[in-house]
């Protein structure tokens, strides 16, 4: 209860305390003894009485309960409140009661001392007179010392109260002093304020004391601010000297990427073009190591602008794997994802920087992982209604860390390996200003490796849920189809199966014997597969069915998964039926789409397609064809074909670009992306339809999308287009498209 007393209270707590406390246990004591010792005298007196009444009862004949003379003398005194005489078996022979309603309670009260005589005549007891005393004696006795020890307290109270306050005024004043001062100085942050000394006790060496800590803190302080800002001028300093030498460096750096480019351009002996390829890799290296301790001079100074914009975590993931995908091809490395589909459609928070994190780590990954797989999985752990908590990691089946040098790990120009003849290179910064970011994120990184076994290195982040959705190309999954997937890589195949699973009946093979089984089994079961899912090693498997008679089973769909840079040898496997190649590691979207797009229309037969006459591109030359994408790739891909066919063409980066070319210059055919920056397909339409009702014109557009819903076809031909192809765009369906609207050019 006296925990949160000032010391003044406590003090004089204490002394009254002690004072009470020594005032009762005296008063005790001495009633006590008082109150025994006139007890004692109430006793003897009683006893003296107790004689007389048994000399009278020796001295009279007859039954002392008939003759009441024996209590003569007992009624005028007042100290005697009741006497009885007793047989000697005890029994009650007479008694005298002063208050006969209390009889009974007076022989056993200590207020009662009672005196006993025994009575002898002739040798024979006659019986024992007792006689009670009267208890008034003690009780008043008792009030007395009541009322004098309560005088006593109150005397004793008022003294100790001065005397508290006297004691407390001579020490505890210096001790309140000294607190005052102390929270003075912790508050303002003023260490030249100073204690008051007023005595030499030792009190007084307290106040030394604390006058001399709070010199040294002082002393300390100014060194410690002297020393901040000695920091703070280098740092600046360092910070102007790395800008200064970043755009030094950089402009030749430049200079060298930019020609070396140009160089590769013409014409080379292999000796000067293997030449012109070192140089420009050299220079693409010390761009990277100049960006990454730009980066980590940013986190050292605290200066990392970390924005929240909606965006999808799904494009981020897959457009840190398209990038490193040619280097895990080159590798042969497995490249796999795991992508959580709980994980909410649009995020807030830093994309770019996100990427950069990421980007760090697969790169890690691959430098250290020698042969295996490389998994990137993303997987929401938390669903906090508004917000969302996910975790990223990196798996590789690499060299691992040994265990006494993981604290090397995000150390800044820190490598596991420091010595000179170490095999892997680099600045040591990846790590370093990967954590940096994930911290300015606000989140937390981890890693989980085992030397020889790989390693995991991830990160944790806490994000918003965009209110609004961000706009992306919905594909419907196939649905109650027989899917066979022969992947030789479990966690690829477990990822793709995943993906399918879902309203889907799937199996799945290790290697081409099993899968090949599968397919004879599914076959005999009359319950053939509708679609296969193989990857490229395995497919020597399937081009060996007609050596075994089961031509027929070659008219499944096929979908050859590959490595980036093996897609032109998945594109040329020979199979019978329709088939197409699909990048490892597999995107969702692309899987749903490619997978529609292969199932749908007739499958052609092998014959047939071997008896085509080549195609007829007579009626395409001359045709001017405006290209509107935004995507780079799209637009070499559109481009090369159209080249292909003979066609010549103009491209544009959006709609209102699109609308200006039209201004220029007339074309014979308009190929328009829906979806584009600044102005998108549909309004860029919309906007020519109503300058050609003014001119009286009209120009075929035809729509570029990867929506192959039909709502999505109605759209866009609400919005005035003509036609329409499906992303990404086949040479034959474009010829196609051309062939037909080519006459209604020529005919306007």
């Amino acid at each position: 209860m006296t925990t949160h007393f000032t010391l003044r209270r406590k003090l004089t707590a204490s002394l009254m305390a002690v004072g009470l406390a020594s005032l009762c246990l005296a008063g005790i004591v001495y009633i006590s003894g008082d109150l025994f010792s006139e007890r004692q005298t109430m006793r003897e007196r009683c006893a003296q009485l107790a004689e007389r009444v048994a000399m009278r009862w020796q001295e009279l004949g007859a039954d002392p309960a008939q003759d009441g003379s024996w209590s003569q003398g007992l009624t005028g005194d007042s100290h005697v409140s009741a006497a009885r005489l007793l047989d000697p078996s005890g029994a009650v022979l007479a008694r005298y009661d002063k208050d006969p309603g209390r009889a009974d309670d007076l022989w056993n009260g200590f207020l009662c001392p009672i005196g006993r005589r025994d009575v002898i005549r002739a040798g024979h007891p006659l019986g024992t007179v007792e006689i009670v005393s009267s208890s008034e004696a003690l009780l008043s006795r008792l009030r007395i010392h009541g009322s004098l020890f309560l005088a006593l307290v109150g005397v004793s109270t008022l003294i100790t109260l001065g005397l508290a306050r006297r004691i407390h005024h001579r020490f505890s004043d210096q001790l309140l002093d000294l607190a005052h001062a102390a929270n003075a100085i912790s508050t303002r942050k003023d260490y030249s304020i100073r204690a008051v000394r007023r005595s030499d006790d030792e009190i007084g060496m307290l106040v030394d004391t604390f006058n001399h800590m709070i010199t040294q803190i002082e002393l300390r302080d100014q060194q410690l601010k002297a020393e901040v800002k000695r920091a703070e001028t280098a740092r600046v300093a360092k910070s102007q000297f790395l800008a200064t030498m970043s755009h030094e460096i950089r402009t030749p750096i430049n200079g060298v990427l930019g020609m070396t480019q140009l160089l590769l351009d013409t014409s080379m002996s292999a000796e000067q073009t293997d030449f012109a390829h070192t140089i420009h890799n050299s220079a693409e290296g010390l761009l990277s190591i100049i960006n990454d301790i730009l980066d980590f001079s940013k986190g050292e100074a605290g200066r990392y602008e970390i924005e929240r914009i909606a965006f999808s975590a799904a494009k981020v993931v897959h457009e840190c794997l398209d990038t490193v995908s040619i280097v895990a091809a080159e590798k042969q490395l497995e490249l796999c994802l795991e992508l959580d589909e709980r994980l909410p459609p649009t995020l807030e928070g830093d994309p770019a920087r996100l990427r950069q994190v990421l980007l760090n780590l697969l790169s890690n990954a691959l430098k250290f992982t020698p042969q295996g797989e490389i998994v990137l999985r993303v997987v929401l752990e938390e669903d906090l209604g508004g917000g969302a908590r996910v975790r990223f990691e990196v798996q590789d089946t690499g060299i691992g860390v040994p265990a006494d040098r993981i604290d090397r790990l995000f150390q800044s120009f820190s490598q596991v390996d420091a010595s000179r003849s170490r095999k892997y290179g680099g600045t040591g910064l990846g790590l370093a200003i990967s954590k940096q970011l994930v911290e300015a994120m606000g989140g937390t990184m981890f890693v989980k490796t085992e030397e020889g076994l790989g390693s995991t290195f991830g990160f944790k982040l806490q994000l918003s849920v965009a209110q609004e959705a961000l706009e992306v190309e919905n594909v419907s999954g196939p649905l109650a189809l027989h899917i066979l997937i022969a992947d030789p890589s479990p966690t690829s195949a477990s990822a793709l199966e995943k993906l399918l699973q879902e309203h889907n009946w799937v199996q799945r093979a290790d290697d081409g014997n099993a899968a090949r089984l599968l397919l004879l089994e599914a076959a005999k079961a009359k319950r053939p597969f509708d679609l296969m899912l193989v990857d490229l090693r395995l497919t020597h498997a399937f081009e060996e069915l007609d050596s075994i008679g089961a031509q027929g089973l070659a008219h499944t769909p096929m979908i050859v998964l590959a490595p980036v840079n093996q897609l032109s040898a998945a594109a040329a496997t020979r199979w019978g039926g329709r088939k197409a190649a699909l990048a490892k590691p597999v995107k969702r979207h692309d899987l749903f789409w490619c997978s529609a797009e292969l199932l749908r229309g007739p499958q052609p037969a092998a014959e047939t397609v071997q008896a085509k006459p080549p195609p007829n591109n007579g009626a395409l030359q001359g045709l001017s064809v405006l290209v509107a994408e935004d995507h780079p790739v799209n637009q070499r891909i559109t481009t090369r074909f159209l080249e292909k066919l003979g066609v010549a063409w103009e491209v544009v980066a959006n709609g209102a670009e699109a609308i200006e070319a039209l201004k220029r210059r007339d074309f014979d055919l308009v190929l328009m992306d829906v979806q584009m920056p600044v102005m998108d397909g549909l309004e860029a339409t919309l906007t020519i339809r109503r300058l050609e009702g003014l001119r009286g014109t009209h120009v075929p557009i035809l729509a570029l999308t990867a929506n192959v819903l039909e709502e999505h076809r109605k759209e866009a031909q609400q919005a005035g287009f003509d036609d329409y192809i499906a992303k990404p765009v086949n040479l034959e369906e474009l010829r196609s498209k051309l062939l037909k609207w080519a006459p209604k050019v020529a005919a306007t």
